[in-house]
């Protein structure tokens, strides 16, 4: 699977979720993840059955911070393929410069295997 494909299933799977915001409610011994009028999904908790406190605890400190990434993980995934596409953008704005001046880098000493090079890493990133 290419990296476009990757991304584009990512796109898929986002589109087809339950709309959020998502949040994370930690209950006794189930965790919910919500979203408005919906739950998205339930697990049941199965704390370390030994007396130490502080495993418990660090136990209980996972799950939240399990749950938050859960909760948290549609709008994240948005806010990363809304950097993948600006930063495709500039790749594709810094091509076309470099293909545009071609000649001028060229006659200014930058010799033609570099330039192709150059547009190589950037055909290749997309």
């Amino acid at each position: 699977m290419t990296p476009a494909d990757r991304i584009a299933a990512i796109r898929e799977r986002l589109a087809a979720a339950t709309p959020g915001p998502w949040c994370a409610i930690l209950g006794r011994t189930v965790l919910h993840v919500t979203a408005p009028l919906r739950t998205v999904v339930s697990l049941s908790l199965s704390p370390p059955r030994v007396p130490e406190r502080e495993i418990r605890d660090e136990h209980t400190s996972r799950t939240r911070a399990d749950a938050s990434l859960i909760a948290n993980a549609p709008a994240d995934l948005a806010f990363l393929l809304a950097e993948v596409d600006r930063l495709t953008d500039v790749l594709h704005e810094i091509r076309d410069s470099v293909l545009h001046e071609r000649g001028p880098l060229a006659e200014a000493g930058l010799d033609s295997g570099m330039i192709n090079a150059v547009l190589g890493v950037i055909d290749s990133a997309n």
